[in-house]
């Protein structure tokens, strides 16, 4: 239950409520039990975020910090990266290249936690930042649905039988 100000719109107050709820279930998938509920459960994990930079990804940034995350990552799809750049900071995260051949190398096993929104290369280099333990979450999807897009049609099936399986 959360009290929302007399002077805010209840449907913005569900809207906000929603993006950052989908975005703490994102970042604690693999936090169970009391560790769920401690007063930083992501202490000492680096979080890697993939995707453009809108409400969902500022809601992943605000709350990785508050929970206590190590490092924060984003690598901004969006067109212009450089005026995302302040911003990012700003949020308390460190900006990287669109282009995830920059930031590949220096990321590869480090990472703990990888919420990627945009699957601009069938997550590879996401996937490949990971720890061995570490975890990816995959968000929006949005090559899924393109004819021609990225994804072969059994790509494609076994992806959405995964999904509706596992949910």
């Amino acid at each position: 239950v959360i009290k929302v100000p007399d002077d805010v719109d209840s449907a913005e107050a569900v809207t906000v409520i929603r993006t950052y709820t989908t975005a703490f279930q994102c970042l604690m998938q693999e936090c169970h039990g009391r560790h769920r509920y401690k007063r930083k459960p992501l202490a000492d994990d680096r979080v890697l975020i993939v995707g453009p930079c809108g409400v969902f990804e500022r809601a992943l940034m605000e709350l990785a910090t508050y929970l206590g995350a190590k490092r924060v990552y984003f690598s901004c799809v969006a067109t212009n990266l450089k005026s995302h750049d302040m911003y990012i900071r700003m949020l308390g995260a460190k900006p990287l290249s669109k282009d995830h051949e920059d930031w590949s190398d220096e990321l590869r096993g480090k990472i703990d936690i990888c919420v990627d929104s945009s699957c601009v290369d069938r997550f590879e280099h996401s996937f490949k930042s990971l720890k061995e333990d570490g975890l990816l979450v995959v968000n929006g999807m949005r090559e899924l649905e393109k004819d021609g897009g990225i994804f072969t049609g059994i790509e494609k099936a076994w992806t959405s039988e995964w999904v509706a399986c596992n949910p």
